[in-house]
């Protein structure tokens, strides 16, 4: 569907093509970056529909909201004192639900503390160092804490301390790149790569230097890591980047 998206304190706007199943929330970062609208640690920028004059729910798809072809979207900001972050861990805990039943209760998530999350992984092979010896393992736990500054501020990730991965530190804490705009199934997939070997940075300072040196001694062990399948399917809902077009 094409729909034109205005920025409500000023005349700029543009218009896009998109696929009316994509996420609202998967969508407003990008949609509002392409007015210039940078959201602030203090605010959220909310979509309403012109046409009723209703805000859309961040969790909905844009025709579950009612938006149809040709309609214009108004981007409001609204001071909320710590951003959107209650709409955006119930998202969060809502993908956990969804991972739980698509993976058949391999991927389990379940909340410890508020913003605090544990996630079990059975089924994706990964390599941990115990007793001095590095060893392949199909079975992880990762803590996941949700900041106060979520989701502007990306989440507090903790493999575990025997976790062996270049970008991963001794205590356990990963390092990794964030984008404010992922969905729960997105980051939570980000996290299954790592652990799998599919995701790695060797050159930019990485967190665990003999972890580094054995990935660059054994690369066919890491491909093969890599490249073995997962016993179960990611439902990730894909980054706005790649799903919204502007008309030009």
């Amino acid at each position: 569907m094409r729909i034109t998206v205005r920025d409500k304190s000023s005349t700029v706007e543009h218009t896009f093509e998109v696929a009316g199943g994509v996420p609202v929330m998967s969508l407003l970062e990008e949609l509002a970056a392409s007015l210039g609208a940078v959201i602030g640690p203090d605010e959220v920028i909310k979509p309403i529909l012109e046409r009723t004059s209703e805000a859309l729910q961040l969790g909905r798809s844009l025709e579950e909201s009612g938006v149809r072809d040709g309609d214009v979207l108004l981007l409001a900001r609204h001071s909320t004192g710590g951003g959107p972050r209650e709409d955006r861990v119930r998202e969060f805990e809502a993908s956990l639900a969804i991972l739980g039943q698509a993976s058949c209760g391999r991927v389990a998530g379940r909340k410890t503390a508020p913003g605090r999350y544990l996630l079990t992984v059975n089924g994706i092979k990964g390599l941990r160092k115990r007793d001095g010896r590095i060893q392949e393992v199909d079975y992880h736990r990762i803590q996941i804490t949700l900041t106060q500054g979520y989701p502007f501020e990306k989440p507090k990730v903790d493999l575990g301390p025997d976790m062996f991965h270049p970008n991963c530190w001794a205590s356990g804490a990963l390092c990794y790149k964030y984008r404010p705009q992922w969905s729960g199934t997105e980051m939570i997939h980000a996290l299954l790569e790592f652990v799998s070997a599919r995701t790695f940075e060797l050159e930019k300072h990485p967190a665990n230097t003999e972890a580094t040196d054995w990935y660059r001694a054994h690369p066919a062990e890491v491909s093969r890591l890599a490249n073995t399948p997962w016993p179960f399917r990611v439902p990730v809902v894909s980054s706005a980047l790649s799903l919204a077009r502007p008309v030009a």
